[in-house]
């Protein structure tokens, strides 16, 4: 993110010894960038999803792939959730660019530089 490069999504297993938990992990990511879109892998997990959605939100960006599961499967999510996260930041910078000129218009109208049709 320093570098503006992000990732778009991450996998992690909750169960992760001998360091931090999962959970731990994408609640640090997620501070660093709440735009990413996390993937909770786990065969057995001390927390319900709910619990972990709490902890790591928003819940829109929070996903989970049980163990065991095809190799297939985490592609899958990964192309989708990659794909999604380009089509979130293509519509980000959109309306940006609108914000920023209807900003610039609203400030030329106020400084009577642009005159409406009564005028």
């Amino acid at each position: 993110c320093a570098e503006n490069d992000p990732f778009s999504v991450a996998f992690l297993d909750v169960r992760m010894p001998p360091g931090l938990d999962g959970v731990e992990v994408a609640k640090q990511i997620r501070a660093r960038d709440p735009r990413i879109h996390i993937v909770v892998v786990t065969g057995f997990s001390d927390l319900h999803p709910i619990e972990i959605a709490r902890q790591v939100p928003p819940a829109e960006k929070l996903y989970y792939l049980a163990k065991p599961f095809h190799a297939m499967e985490v592609q899958q999510f990964a192309l989708a959730l990659t794909s999604k996260w380009r089509s979130e930041h293509a519509s980000a910078a959109v309306q940006w660019e609108l914000q920023e000129k209807l900003v610039s218009l609203q400030e030329a109208r106020a400084d009577g530089g642009a005159k409406g049709p009564a005028d």
